[in-house]
């Protein structure tokens, strides 16, 4: 049975031009349930620009600026997935590299 994959992307005022792109090319790779992006002290133009997200993407805006790891954990507490993965918004992982740990994962590693 394929495990169902979510991934938590932290960002804190983020350049959307780089950001959209690598979410799509992360939904490409990884076919994940959601990637939630836990969006801190987004500016009004940011939010607008997170439109362009695949379905799959849900955008978490909060006014402060908690932290990666506060970001990241927030993230995971509200996914229901059977894998839990997270890439940094300014895609400084290749999709393909996400793709891989995921699949060590999915081969029965219990972290990678």
């Amino acid at each position: 049975m394929l495990q169902s994959v979510g991934v938590v992307v932290p960002a804190y005022r983020p350049d959307p031009e780089r950001l959209v792109p690598y979410v799509h090319a992360l939904v490409e790779e990884l076919d994940p349930e959601v990637v939630r992006v836990e969006l801190d002290a987004p500016r009004p133009e940011t939010l607008d620009a997170l439109d362009a997200l695949p379905a799959v993407a849900h955008v978490n805006p909060v006014d402060a600026r908690r932290g990666k790891g506060a970001a990241i954990t927030a993230g995971f507490e509200s996914l229901r997935t059977d894998i839990l993965a997270f890439a940094d918004a300014d895609g400084s992982t290749p999709a393909a590299s996400m793709a891989d740990v995921v699949a060590a994962v999915r081969d029965g590693s219990d972290l990678a």
